[in-house]
């Protein structure tokens, strides 16, 4: 292979390059998977262990085309610049248009998707070919955005960089086969109120890795599993930790009386313990420590008076993925309010929604003419996505992109992060996009229930951060 590299590619063998893109994520997957086998992967020649020898070529085939089949289902068709071909490429339910149509008429063969993609719309009436009903639905609710410099590939479908990694692909092939229910998540442990060891203990707990005498016995390590302290019961971690006669009277005498725990079989003891909200209290006992009480978070809208024209931006959904939509204002840095906006999305993930609001905003302020605006978005994810490198593979790079864009005109744009608190305005546009299902409303005539809060925001309000 030869040594060049970017974020996400890699240059595969001439042998390998049928099927996929030189550039795409796929083949940076399947070279790596190549290249680890041919580091590992050691065949018998004349009695001695030697590395790959004229079986390469087929270990090579083999391999690829193994691992294409399990992983080729976990990527999608990422539209960019909307130069790929409107009935043979795979942009829509991963599989090409054609094949759901009776015919491609000849007149429209050549097409790509940015032809009847026009003005941020679809435009279907320009096509000789008949589109079933169900066709039609799917194309008009894909809400598409364009960008000349974003490049159509296909990405990986399980992280929204859209970059392949190992931790995704193994999570994604445990839910293809049912298992991704048993993925318990730990992070809880980590997240106590206790000190290292404490947490790895408890971890081990949950792990059941703790050397019983119990385990031991039953992998012929021990004699016996009685536990040696009350000589009664064998000796399980659920004994050890808590059925013991001992262990009951340490937490008698810590105070700690929640049921749930002396009566459940759930493995995961200390989860218990953490969910009784008692748990704080008992390691101030252990520890000896009394808890500092931290006076709340007060947060405001627009912290400080200023001539410039203030932008608050938000996104809304319901479910991961489920129904999105976005919103946002434009006011005055005392508090009077412009006008606003608000939009729906369709089926999409709060990221996209964050994202459409700040994009729409600032294509709203620009067209008012307001070149000094202050953006508050509510989403740090999102700031750092416009303000930083962004990944070429990232799900939404045509978005962003289109955002960077606006970015580099003949106008000051000063971006701060805000706390949900402090949006509250922005949220009440953002809900109501999910009121109905237009791309685009514009709010010049104020809803009713809007003015108590654009009145508390002007009159610098602090709420206490959730």
């Amino acid at each position: 292979m030869e040594d060049n590299w970017n974020e996400n590619t890699i240059r595969m063998p001439h042998r390998f390059k049928s099927g996929f893109r030189e550039d795409s994520s796929m083949a940076w997957v399947l070279s790596k998977l190549i290249s680890r086998a041919s580091y590992h992967l050691m065949i018998p020649n004349g009695g001695t262990i030697t590395s790959w020898s004229a079986e390469k070529n087929l270990v090579d085939e083999i391999f690829i085309l193994n691992h294409k089949k399990a992983l080729q289902d976990g990527y999608q068709y990422r539209i960019g610049d909307g130069n790929s071909s409107l009935w043979y490429s795979p942009w829509l339910l991963n599989e090409p248009l054609c094949r759901k149509v009776n015919y491609v008429a000849i007149q429209d063969s050549h097409l790509r998707v940015r032809d009847i993609f026009i003005n941020d719309g679809w435009n279907l009436n320009i096509l000789y070919t008949i589109l079933p009903p169900d066709i039609i639905d799917l194309v008009i609710n894909n809400h598409l955005t364009l960008d000349n410099g974003t490049t159509d590939c296909f990405i990986w479908n399980h992280g929204l960089n859209g970059v392949y990694s190992v931790a995704s692909g193994y999570n994604w092939l445990r839910q293809q086969r049912g298992s991704a229910h048993n993925n318990a998540s730990w992070s809880w442990i980590w997240k106590l109120a206790a000190p290292e060891k404490i947490k790895f203990f408890i971890w081990c707990v949950c792990h059941h890795v703790i050397p019983t005498l119990s385990l031991l016995c039953r992998r012929n390590l021990a004699p016996y599993d009685i536990f040696p302290r009350c000589s009664i019961s064998e000796e399980t971690i659920l004994h050890c930790m808590r059925d013991c006669n001992t262990a009951k009277r340490i937490w008698n005498s810590l105070g700690f009386q929640f049921a749930a725990f002396f009566h459940s079989s759930d493995p995961e003891l200390f989860r218990i313990v953490a969910e009784s909200h008692k748990l704080a209290n008992l390691i101030r006992v252990c520890l000896h420590k009394t808890l500092i009480n931290i006076p709340p978070k007060l947060t405001s809208w627009h912290p400080c008076r200023t001539n410039f024209m203030v932008l608050n931006v938000d996104g809304s959904y319901l479910g991961s993925p489920g129904r999105a939509d976005f919103g946002g204002l434009i006011r005055k840095g005392s508090g009077e309010c412009i006008i606003g906006f608000s939009g729906f999305l369709g089926i999409a993930n709060v990221i996209l929604a964050e994202l459409m609001a700040l994009y729409h905003g600032l294509k709203i302020a620009r067209t008012s003419g307001y070149n000094h605006r202050l953006c508050y978005p509510d989403s740090q994810t999102v700031l750092d996505l416009v303000l930083k490198r962004y990944n070429s593979y990232h799900c939404y790079a045509a978005v962003i992109a289109n955002i960077q864009d606006l970015l580099k005109l003949h106008w000051e744009v000063s971006f701060y992060h805000t706390l949900r608190e402090g949006n509250a305005c922005a949220d009440f546009f953002a809900k109501l996009g999910s009121t109905n299902d237009s791309k685009l409303t514009m709010w010049e005539a104020l809803p009713n229930d809007l003015k108590d809060l654009l009145l508390f925001d002007a009159l610098w309000v602090a709420y206490p951060r959730a």
